[in-house]
């Protein structure tokens, strides 16, 4: 992967747990969230989206209870990225904090 899309990459992963750890400080013990995430692709290298949000939330007090994926039936997508492939599929992960 080229030096600035993997800079992006962590960038974007560094930027989505400080988010998370403040959802997670704010909910109340023994909340929920649901995440719906889809797996996107960074210069043809498939980022894990859905496990990497579940080992974030995990340093942050929150368990995964369980997830569920769903296939995308129809996506529209714009003609000027019509190149790219589209996500077929998205995943949705429910959380519980810890007590």
């Amino acid at each position: 992967m080229p030096r600035d899309r993997s800079a992006r990459v962590y960038f974007f992963a560094r930027d989505l747990d400080a988010s998370l750890g403040q959802i997670a400080r704010v909910l109340r013990p023994n909340g929920y969230m649901l995440w719906t995430v889809g797996n996107r692709r960074v210069v043809g290298v498939q980022v894990p989206l859905g496990q990497i949000v579940s080992e974030l939330l995990a340093t942050h007090g929150a368990g995964i209870i369980t997830s569920v994926n769903r296939r995308i039936p129809s996506k529209r997508m714009p003609t000027r990225n019509s190149f790219a492939s589209t996500m077929r599929s998205e995943e949705i992960l429910i959380f519980r904090k810890s007590s």
